[in-house]
């Protein structure tokens, strides 16, 4: 069975305060999913690798999963394999030598406990024990520390897959979700989101169709040193500082495709940290508007940063125009 997992961006995301019972960060974001992301094959037989690799060539020509052209000093797909009594995992990495240096340790036998794919199957056998040992192959194009939701969007997609076939339901997947991590509740539900609380407070929302370009540079940006250089206060905010007091102008600007119009509504807190630590992602954010992008930020805490766009024709202008400019970095098309 072929699963796909969407790489995400946030549209703005503002960190409320840092709660003092848990330490964990209340924030407010646009999450929205995009059609570019990671490819998963799943089955309760093993495949054949020569099987996997022709099916997973399908499966990418048709889930806009050929972009992801490495650059300068780049490497095959490298696989890494986990297997158990339990579960057989295999990882093609289709990333950058650099990207997949960062994210080739949580691969390694000592940290599979933490690997959220492995998480994800285990918890869900603790509801149901009756759950078969699985095959997976894991083609992943989204890179570490990008601020696109890779890991979250994994573990979601063993959960999807589990539902689809009846061995888990949807409620009890939803109470799975949160325990994996924050963001992972947000890849169980369809569409975009208003995402509150610490992420699992999800309230689906229309958007316009529109396309963009992702920029994917070489630095991973840690998320608890972004954090911790933000430097959140411990109270919560009044209610006029949460963008809820807007929620009319931004919802109508979203479902309108108004773009521009989000520019000032929309802000990623992260985005002056970011800047401040590497300053030429700042660079890149203002390039995405002097070529023509109506909205451009910082994604989740980075490092990647995008452009929207309103048509096919933009978009392909944007992107050649910022490969030119940028011919170092990772340039991505993609929709929603």
């Amino acid at each position: 069975m072929e699963v796909f997992s969407p790489a995400k961006i946030n549209l703005g995301l503002k960190i409320l305060y840092k709660r003092d019972t848990d330490n964990y960060h209340e924030i407010e974001s646009i999450f929205v999913k995009l059609d570019w992301g990671d490819h998963f094959l799943i089955s309760e037989k093993n495949i054949r690798k020569e099987e996997y690799i022709n099916k997973s060539k399908h499966f990418e020509s048709n889930h806009n999963l050929d972009h992801t052209k490495s650059k300068g000093n780049s490497i095959p797909p490298t696989s890494i394999e986990y297997q158990s009594a339990e579960i057989d995992i295999s990882v093609a990495f289709n990333l950058t030598y650099d990207k997949a240096s960062i994210l080739l340790p949580s691969f390694q036998e000592e940290a599979w406990s933490k690997n959220l794919i492995l998480l994800s199957y285990q918890r869900a056998k603790q509801e149901n024990p009756n759950i078969p040992k699985i095959f997976i192959h894991l083609t992943k194009n989204i890179p570490p520390g990008a601020g696109l939701g890779g890991g979250s969007s994994n573990a979601a997609a063993i959960l999807h897959y589990l539902l689809k076939n009846n061995y888990v339901s949807y409620n009890k997947a939803l109470q799975i979700a949160p325990k994996l991590g924050a963001d992972v509740p947000f890849f169980l539900v369809d569409g975009s989101a208003w995402v509150t609380g610490i992420g699992e407070e999800i309230e689906t929302i229309q958007t316009a169709h529109a396309f963009g370009v992702l920029a994917v540079p070489s630095e991973s940006l840690s998320t608890p040193l972004m954090y911790a250089k933000l430097k959140s206060p411990l109270q919560k905010p009044r209610p006029s500082k949460r963008w809820k007091s807007q929620e009319g102008r931004v919802l109508t600007s979203l479902e309108n495709g108004e773009w521009k119009i989000l520019r000032p509504l929309l802000v990623n807190d992260f985005e002056k940290v970011a800047y401040d630590l590497h300053p030429n992602l700042l660079k890149i954010r203002d390039a995405f508007y002097d070529l023509g992008s109506e909205y451009s930020s910082l994604t989740g805490s980075g490092s990647s940063i995008y452009g929207l766009i309103k048509t096919k024709d933009q978009q392909e202008s944007l992107l050649n125009q910022m490969k030119t400019e940028f011919p170092n970095l990772e340039i991505i098309p993609f929709s929603f």
